[in-house]
């Protein structure tokens, strides 16, 4: 993309940006009311379309690896119908189905903005002996954790789109169907298919690193190129999937990061893939729709033909000699998104100086990202072991921090908690009514151990490519896939906040202009279950009976 269509296609970005934000006296324009006879199918079927089923098993409580043990280095495991099975499964899976009187609702591996799961996976492969005997293009569908067959090309194809890549890889493709945000969100909707992008790209490193595997963003976005290559080119609106990025996962653990910022899709040869579609219709979603153009609108302007990737210098720490005696896919699968805050439970010290010393390095999960951190975070201490409540500040760059002290026009204290964590107390004092307000007037962001603001380094990354608003939020999205199951571990629950007011946030951090802006927020603590709920068993509607 050139600097001047940047230019244009920025100008798109930081006006939708502008007018989907929330503000005290009004929200950003949306619905208004829940048209529940068009709620959109959660499921994406390809109707006709040939099925692999694959195995389920649930996972025992200590099964290795343990949780901690994924910030290490583990063997990798070859890939087989088995492993591609767990990869899957712990991943995008269901998880369970909840119930409540006449209604019933699945959960899954990956949590979405108001459960509605706008993100779609496509998996292409060489040949895995004992699933398929030729390269494939899938979509993964949940419900009856299977694969539905897209397309079967022959080997020279498979070779020219892997261009360079190792020919064991497995590549997964995202898409969004914005329509099942928008149906309750309106014009906000985007940010959180964006989010949702996020935490399925973490969910997908963490299930890939229990075998030893690793992800990398791949540095092709141009959306005709992936339409074609996930074949969803033919989508109409407003039910169309936008193709959102490749991910790369290396069954070695090896990224070779040279060849991955090399990498493009030849000229020409995605659109072969056309010819060797397999039959297979879409499900229609909603029987009518209320369309929100500026989404679209926006959504095109993300995407150029290619993006930045790389390494990014990582500061690992060997957090495996003592791990927690938890299972990792047993806590990835018992993962929920808390509704209501006890008010009462606090986070142990141990717990918290963990969670901050994983959020402040490049690893697991963001590593893989191919960009330097550029996602801050504002937290507000409510009830942690032996610290003041209050505002504090977590740099994840030193350049981060400086940015963000030159930018911030408040007095603050700066004082450093620990020596090894560049964690700082701004303001000391009760934080639970201020992080309530800001947070659209929940009570989840004041009754918790903790709730933090994710404040994004924002212009000056756009300005280098628009498509880092879609970084931005993946990275955003992706700490917060590492929140859920920190809070897990530590016998916690959390949930992400999409609903925020913007520009009030940024004020209370002294941030002016669009240096940084707010994209996330998210809180910790002791959850309450809501007995009115029944839990199912997460593939009981496959059971025989």
């Amino acid at each position: 993309m050139t600097k001047q269509a940047n230019n244009q296609a920025l100008d798109v970005i930081l006006s939708y940006h502008q007018r989907t934000k929330h503000h005290f006296d009004r929200y950003a324009p949306g619905p208004g009311y829940l048209d529940w006879a068009t709620q959109p199918e959660p499921f994406r079927f390809y109707q006709g379309a040939p099925r692999f089923s694959l195995s389920r098993r649930e996972p025992a409580r200590t099964e290795p690896p343990r949780y901690d043990e994924l910030y290490g280095r583990l063997l990798s495991s070859p890939v087989n119908p088995e492993t591609l099975s767990t990869l899957l499964f712990h991943s995008f899976s269901l998880s369970a189905w909840k119930e409540a009187g006449d209604s019933r609702w699945s959960l899954r591996c990956n949590p979405s903005s108001g459960n509605l799961h706008p993100t779609e996976v496509y998996l292409l492969s060489g040949p895995v002996p004992g699933l398929t005997e030729s390269a494939t293009l899938t979509h993964y569908n949940p419900y009856f954790h299977g694969l539905e067959l897209r397309g079967e090309f022959p080997g020279d194809l498979w070779h020219q789109i892997l261009s360079g890549l190792p020919p064991g890889i497995l590549l997964v493709g995202f898409t969004s169907i914005h329509w099942r945000e928008s149906w309750k969100y309106g014009e906000r909707a985007l940010r959180y298919c964006l989010l949702d992008l996020g935490h399925a790209y973490a969910a997908l490193a963490y299930s890939a690193a229990c075998l030893g595997w690793k992800c990398a963003l791949l540095p092709e976005v141009d959306t005709s190129k992936l339409a074609y290559l996930l074949g969803v080119a033919d989508q109409q609106a407003p039910e169309a999937e936008h193709p959102d990025c490749l991910v790369a996962v290396f069954p070695d653990g090896k990224v070779d990061w040279e060849t991955v910022s090399h990498w493009q899709l030849p000229e020409g040869t995605v659109e072969q893939m056309q010819s060797h579609w397999v039959k297979g219709l879409p499900n229609r979603l909603s029987p009518s729709h209320r369309p929100w153009p500026i989404i679209e609108h926006a959504a095109h302007a993300l995407h150029s033909q290619r993006i930045d990737v790389g390494p990014v210098p990582q500061l690992n720490l060997d957090e495996t000699v003592d791990p927690r005696p938890i299972g990792a896919r047993w806590l990835i699968r018992h993962r929920r998104s808390v509704q209501t805050m006890d008010g009462s439970t606090e986070i142990r010290q141990a717990d918290f100086i963990r969670l901050l010393y994983r959020l402040s390095r490049i690893g697991l999960p963001v590593s893989g990202l191919g960009c330097g951190p550029a996602i801050h975070l504002g937290f507000f201490v409510h009830q942690v072991e032996a610290l003041s409540p209050g505002l504090y500040f977590l740099a994840r760059s030193k350049e981060g921090l400086a940015r963000f002290r030159e930018t911030s026009a408040e007095d603050w204290e700066w004082s450093r908690l620990w020596e090894d964590i560049p964690f700082y107390r701004l303001r000391e004092g009760d934080a639970g009514a201020i992080a309530k307000a800001v947070s659209c007037h929940q009570d989840i962001a004041s009754d918790g151990a903790f709730a933090l603001s994710m404040l994004a380094e924002f212009e000056p990354r756009l300005q280098q490519s628009v498509w880092e608003y879609v970084r931005l939020h993946m990275e955003a999205g992706a700490l917060g896939q590492l929140l859920y199951l920190e809070a897990e571990a530590a016998g916690l629950r959390g949930t992400g906040i999409g609903c925020f007011f913007d520009d009030p946030v940024h004020e209370l951090f002294g941030l002016a202009g669009r240096t940084f802006q707010v994209l996330y927020h998210f809180t910790m603590g002791g959850g309450l279950e809501d007995e009115r709920l029944s839990t199912l068993d997460a593939y009981h509607h496959l059971e025989k009976t």
